[in-house]
């Protein structure tokens, strides 16, 4: 099947309902499509959700994140340690513990109780604005948990281009 020019590959399957994916390695779209469920109906399902598909579809001509990471402990961490310092000063915090890992889901995580961030490892291979914001982003969770209107004021008062930023660093997948 095609639909504006996107080339959608049909699956029936013994299956109460009929669902999209999206493979962002290549770009295929396959919909999977209960047994009785006719063509013109599916026709219609791909219609309804071309929105969804061209969106995701977007996503993957983003610019990729290779997984293998140069740097050591102590080069991210001197990367990292003028920002902390920065924003920890601004918001009048004592330095958190700063951790590095690769996670495939998030680039950075903060736990406000034990007093720790940790920054994706992925981050050192990306423009430094980026590691900027994240640990803006994370340092902000020790003041305010949750991103309420509370904690985004504090991002804007800290870091008032961060809404640029994030949107760039949303440019990049993980790979």
């Amino acid at each position: 099947m095609r639909i504006d020019g996107i080339d959608i590959e049909i699956e029936k399957k013994t299956i109460k309902n009929a669902y999209i994916r999206v493979y962002p390695e290549n770009g295929r779209v396959k919909i999977n499509a209960p047994q009785n469920m006719t063509d013109s109906r599916i026709h219609e399902f791909a219609k309804r959700r071309l929105s969804w598909i061209k969106k995701h579809l977007e996503k993957t001509s983003a610019t990729e994140v290779p997984i293998r990471v140069a740097f050591t402990r102590d080069d991210m961490l001197q990367k990292s340690l003028p920002y902390a310092d920065k924003y920890c000063a601004a918001l009048n915090k004592s330095l958190p513990e700063i951790r590095f890992r690769i996670m495939r889901s998030r680039w950075g995580s903060c736990h406000p109780v034990k007093e720790k961030i940790t920054l994706n490892a992925l981050l050192f291979h990306l423009p430094e604005e980026f590691l900027e914001y994240v640990i803006a982003h994370e340092l902000c969770h020790l003041q305010e948990a949750n991103h309420g209107p509370k904690f985004y004021a504090l991002m804007d008062s800290l870091l008032p281009d961060w809404k640029s930023r994030r949107a760039g660093l949303k440019g990049f997948v993980f790979r």
